[in-house]
């Protein structure tokens, strides 16, 4: 049997090829998106055994961080648009074989990554690690659906689900169909482009930076609220983020960051007196915002002359930046954005 490998570091394919020769399966290994097309496009890849070539089963490599595509590497969007090749090929070939991810490590933006694959695929992905005892997993997987239906779970394998998050009460969004809504994909573009950030959003069509931040704002504090508690997005499992339920804790872990902060100050011993009350007057400041926010208290007026309880914002430009700076290389990519903008 044939299993597709596509992985841009030579030494996985050659690992694979030996150790998966011995069950019966040849491993032909595309390192490039452009060795990809030539077979799907029917041909003969270069260093490829002869064929014709009968495809059981495809393992795609979450990061194809060593090959270039114009002037920066594909890096984790490569196994985006890998994912959405093979479904193609597959769907037009009438083909029913299984699409399996792989990587070493689920970092950020390989995290971003899956969720966005599985998105394309329409449905959960399988995804492995990198380890022996993963390849023996996945091999066994492989080897398996050839006679019957079998779940990948029982491999070892992370199921990675498309995910749909909840902003209020008007119904749930996948997150790749959001992002990339109309000028959404152009200000993610622009930025991957090497803009900066207020530029790139205004050249988009937007009115207003701040606009546009607090928009999403609740999106990108409930991913990275995520992150930092050791749940990647890959790692969800169909549940759905609901972004209410989200700021309620992030509102109430910043409470206590503040209270620790104003505590820790207030020991110190080295500060100058005045340094010190001006530290603890701008945290106080913050804490009173946010309870003043959550009392329903912290009324602002605005243009048309209506009181609104604002949300405090003291923490979004910190946040927008470490945003696109883990994530920002995948959601600007070219091919990515190509995939999802409509």
């Amino acid at each position: 049997m044939d299993v597709l490998l596509i992985d841009d570091k030579e030494g996985e394919g050659a690992l694979l090829v030996r150790e998966w020769e011995e069950a019966g399966i040849r491993v032909l290994h595309s390192d490039d998106l452009d060795d990809l097309a030539v077979m799907l496009d029917g041909g003969r890849p270069d260093g490829w055994p002869d064929g014709p070539y009968e495809i059981e089963a495809a393992v795609i490599d979450l990061d194809l961080g060593g090959k270039k595509l114009g002037l920066k590497t594909l890096g984790a969007a490569g196994g985006i648009v890998a994912t959405d090749r093979l479904f193609r090929w597959r769907q037009r070939s009438g083909k029913n074989f299984p699409i399996a991810l792989r990587t070493a490590d689920v970092i950020d933006d390989r995290a971003l990554a899956a969720v966005l694959a599985a998105e394309i695929a329409g449905r959960p992905l399988p995804l492995w690690g990198k380890s022996s005892v993963a390849a023996q997993r996945l091999r066994a997987f492989v080897l398996d659906s050839l006679d019957d239906v079998v779940q990948e779970a029982a491999y070892g394998a992370v199921m990675v689900h498309p995910v749909r998050f909840v902003k209020g009460e008007r119904g749930e969004n996948l997150l790749g169909d959001y992002l990339y809504d109309g000028k959404r994909a152009d200000v993610w573009r622009k930025l991957w482009d090497g803009w900066e950030v207020e530029p790139a959003i205004l050249a988009a069509g937007y009115r207003s930076h701040n606009k546009f931040w607090e928009t999403h704002q609740w999106l990108i504090a409930t991913i990275l609220h995520l992150r930092d508690q050791g749940r990647g997005l890959h790692e969800l499992n169909g549940e759905r983020l609901r972004l209410p339920d989200y700021e309620e804790q992030i509102w109430a872990e910043t409470i206590g960051d503040l209270d620790q902060a104003i505590y820790d100050v207030a020991k110190q011993d080295d500060l100058a007196d005045s340094t010190k009350r001006v530290i603890l007057a701008s945290l106080r400041k913050d804490l009173s915002e946010i309870e003043m926010f959550l009392a329903g208290k912290n009324l602002k007026r605005r243009k048309n002359g209506n009181l609104v309880n604002t949300r405090p914002s003291q923490k979004r430009n910190v946040e927008q930046g470490e945003f696109l700076g883990v994530y920002g290389q995948v959601l600007g990519h070219p091919e990515v954005v190509k995939l999802f903008r409509h």
